[in-house]
This record gives structure tokens, sequence and C-alpha cells, in this order.
């Protein structure tokens, strides 16, 4: 089996990208999209050739279109050039629309519009090393919740390096002159089906069955609002 298009969700933390990527995953025909080019920034690590491989060999094997999601950073298009690169050295026609600048290959925009909140979130996710769950689920399980502290500048910080890694993207996509389907986080929490439907007709995909799973795992909404509304306080006393 030949891939017949590709496409790749840029986007940055926070933003529900993997709930945004179980869904696609549950249609079946729009691949397994993971962070198969996940890498640990604060160790200033490359991305690995070796988990996109696996994830182009699983692939192949149920469908015809090949999804990725990336976390945006300084080097994100120059490595993903060079490692698609690989594959289609390694797997030939198969992959040849994995490359970037392919006209099948499709770029999906995921962005959050309030960056504050997103900012808080991330920041929460930081201090917690709780990426996944709430805290009733890891109360369940019996592990411990760790403490999360308000920190005005380190809010400040985290939504301009949202804001900055965002425009990595736009730079790219307009010196390349390539089209994308940009989708609000907040619209696709509160319209998943519909989110997946306009997905689809993007990506020229004339038939597909969408019936999602309605579990939505998130963090305690009372605690994002509070420190939000110190954030916007101590941003006037500026």
């Amino acid at each position: 089996m030949n891939f017949t298009k590709s496409y790749i969700i840029f986007t940055t933390p926070r933003t529900a990208s993997s709930l945004l990527c179980a869904d696609l995953c549950e249609c079946r025909k729009l691949g397994l999209p993971a962070e198969h080019l996940w890498r640990d920034e604060s160790k200033e690590e490359k991305m690995d050739p070796s988990a996109l491989r696996n994830a182009v060999l699983e692939t192949l094997k149920n469908s015809e279109i090949f999804g990725s999601k990336i976390m945006l950073g300084n080097d994100t298009f120059q490595e993903l050039m060079s490692i698609t690169n690989i594959m289609i050295k390694e797997f030939g026609t198969p992959c040849n629309c994995l490359s970037p600048n392919s006209e099948d290959s499709f770029f999906i925009f995921l962005f959050r519009k309030n960056k504050v909140r997103q900012a808080i979130s991330w920041l929460r996710a930081i201090q917690s090393h709780r990426w996944f769950g709430t805290e009733d689920t890891l109360k369940t399980k019996g592990e411990k919740c760790s403490t999360e502290t308000y920190d005005f500048h380190s809010i400040l910080y985290l939504i301009n390096e949202i804001k900055r890694r965002e425009k990595i993207f736009i730079d790219r996509v307009n010196f390349q002159k390539k089209p994308y389907l940009a989708i609000e986080s907040e619209y696709f929490i509160k319209n998943r089906e519909e989110t997946i439907s306009v997905i689809k007709d993007f990506l020229r995909i004339d038939t597909l069955s969408i019936k999602l799973n309605k579990t939505l795992l998130k963090q305690s909404y009372s605690v994002n609002y509070d420190w939000e509304k110190k954030f916007q306080l101590d941003l006037l006393r500026l």
C-alpha cells in the first residue's frame, strides 16, 4: 500500500492536540496521527527518525493517509525536511507525499485563542508533571498531586513563547505560500465531530464515518479561572 496523502498538525502545548489525534485515529481512514517526532526540548534533543519509521510501517498496513503531530520549535521545519527525506529514501514511492513540500502534504494549524489560559495550563502541567488526566483520576490511581503555584512572570513568559512559536509556523507557510487549515482549540472542544468533518473536507476525502468517544479529561477549570483573574490584575499593575 502507498500513501496517497499526508498531513501534519502543527501546534503548541495545551491546545487539546492529543484529543484531536485520538479523534482522528478513531476514524481509521485518517491514519494514526500522534507526536511521532516527540523530543525533550529541555535536553535539547533532536527528532528521532526511528519513531517516524515505526509509525510509517504501522500506518501502511491500514491506511492510505499518514498523519502526524509536531510541537512547533526553532528548527521544526529544518528537522522535519531532514527526517522525511530519510523516510523517502528508505521506503521510496510509498512515502513521497511525506515531504512538507509535496502537493499531497497538508498542514493543519491548531491554536488556542485564549493565550492566557493556555499559558496557565502549560505552567500547571510543568509544575505538576501531569500532562494527561485530572486530579480525580490521579487520586483513583493513588498518585500524589504535586503543588501548583501561581507565578505571574512564568505565565507572561509562556504567553510570549506560544506567540513566538506560532509565528514560526505563520512565517514559514507565508514564505512557502502553502495553504493550511487553521483550527481554534476552543471550537474543537465544543464541536469535535464537526471539526473532524472540516478536516475530512480539507484533506479531500469523500466519505467518512464519524463517531467519537465523548470522554474528555481536563484540568480543574476553577484553578485556571482564578489564576487568569490574578494575572489580569497583575498585568494592570505593570
